[in-house]
C-alpha cells in the first residue's frame, strides 16, 4: 500500500509493444513510479495489467506527469483510453476524424491525440509536463497542434524520469516475479537478429528499480533550516512589503533570485497580468524571469505534504 503520495507523482503513460507481431499497439495507465511499472508490464516484476501480458515486450514512450489532484490523473487516464466517451475530450475525438493516423488503438493515434486533448479546456491550463522517452517516434509528431504555453515537454531517458515527477514512498518490496524468466519467450518465430534490435531498443537499467527515500530526521532538518533561513534574513514580502508571518504561505522564485511573496500576493499578480481568474505563467517580479504557477504550487504543495 502507498501512503503521503502527492498527487504530483502520479503520471499517465503510454506503451507501445515492440513485438513485431503487435507492432504500434499501445496501453495507456497511471502510476508514480515509470520505470518500475515498465517492469511490471513486462514480467520482470510481479504486478503488471494481465491484459499486456500477451503484446510483451513493451517500450515506455510518452509520460504526462505534475497533475494537480489525483482526480484529474484519473480523468485523463480515462480521456485518452476513451475519447469517444469522455465528455471533457469529445472535441479531441471529432478533431481526430479524417487525421488518417490509424485506428484508435494505434501509437500514431494515440499521440496525435494526446495533443488534441491538451487543447481541451479540462487540461489546456494545467501547468503539465509531456516527458518523452526516445525520438523514434517523432514522425508522429508532424502536423500535431502546438501545445498550451505552459505544458512543457521534454525528451530523456526513462531511468531519469522520476527527477521530475519526484520518488513516491513505497512501504511494499517488489516481489520477483517467476512465471516469465524470459520477456521475450512469446516472440515466436522471430529471427536472432530481430530479437538483438529489440533488446538493444528496449531500455530497462535495473538501477532504476532503486528509490531513494529519505527520513524522517531528514525532513525535519531540512524544514527546520529553512524556517531559520526565513528568520535570519529580510522577511518582507517583495510585493505587498509587509512583513510575511511564519503561519503564512509563502513563496520564492525557482530560480533561486531570492524573491520570496505572500501566495496570495504573486498569485494576484500573475491573475492581473494574464487577466485570468486562475493564473498559468508570470514573470517573477524581482528576476523577471517567466515562472510557471502550477510549478509554484507544485514545490509548495511538495513541502506542506513533507512537513506532516
Amino acid at each position: 500500500m502507498e501512503k503521503n503520495i502527492s498527487s504530483m507523482k502520479f503520471c499517465v503513460y503510454l506503451l507501445t509493444s515492440i513485438n513485431p507481431g503487435f507492432k504500434y499497439h499501445t496501453y495507456i495507465g497511471k502510476t508514480t513510479c515509470p520505470p518500475r511499472r515498465i517492469k511490471q508490464h513486462n514480467g520482470i516484476i510481479s504486478g503488471g495489467a494481465f491484459k499486456t501480458e500477451a503484446k510483451r515486450p513493451w517500450e515506455m514512450v510518452i509520460v504526462v506527469h505534475s497533475f494537480p489532484t489525483q482526480t484529474k490523473v484519473l480523468q485523463f487516464e480515462w480521456d485518452w483510453q476513451h475519447p469517444e466517451k469522455g465528455r471533457r475530450v469529445r472535441q479531441a475525438f471529432d478533431n481526430m476524424k479524417g487525421k488518417h493516423c490509424g485506428t484508435m488503438f494505434s501509437l500514431q493515434y494515440k499521440i496525435r491525440l494526446l495533443a488534441e486533448i491538451l487543447q481541451m479546456p479540462a487540461y489546456c491550463k494545467l501547468p503539465l509536463s509531456v516527458y518523452i522517452t526516445t525520438h523514434r517516434y517523432d514522425n508522429f509528431l508532424n502536423d500535431c497542434p502546438p501545445l498550451p504555453k505552459q505544458i512543457t515537454v521534454e525528451y530523456g531517458d526513462l531511468n531519469d524520469i522520476m527527477k521530475c515527477v519526484g520518488i513516491a514512498r513505497i512501504d511494499r518490496k517488489e516481489k520477483t516475479k517467476i512465471k516469465h524468466d524470459n520477456i521475450f519467450d512469446n516472440l515466436h518465430g522471430t529471427s536472432q537478429s530481430q530479437l538483438s534490435q529489440l533488446i538493444e531498443d528496449f531500455h530497462l537499467d535495473d538501477k532504476t528499480s532503486q528509490e531513494v527515500t529519505v527520513t524522517e530526521e531528514q525532513k525535519k532538518i531540512q524544514m527546520q533550516k529553512e524556517l531559520k533561513e526565513i528568520q535570519n534574513t529580510s522577511s518582507n514580502c517583495f510585493i505587498c512589503q509587509q512583513r510575511i508571518k511564519l503561519d503564512q504561505r509563502i513563496v520564492k522564485c525557482l530560480y533561486k533570485c531570492g524573491m520570496k511573496a505572500h501566495l496570495c500576493c504573486l498569485g494576484k499578480m500573475f491573475s492581473e497580468n494574464t487577466h485570468t481568474l486562475i493564473p498559468t505563467t508570470g514573470n517573477c517580479p524581482k528576476c523577471q524571469r517567466e515562472i510557471r504557477w502550477g510549478d509554484i504550487i507544485k514545490v509548495l504543495k511538495n513541502k506542506t505534504i513533507e512537513s506532516f
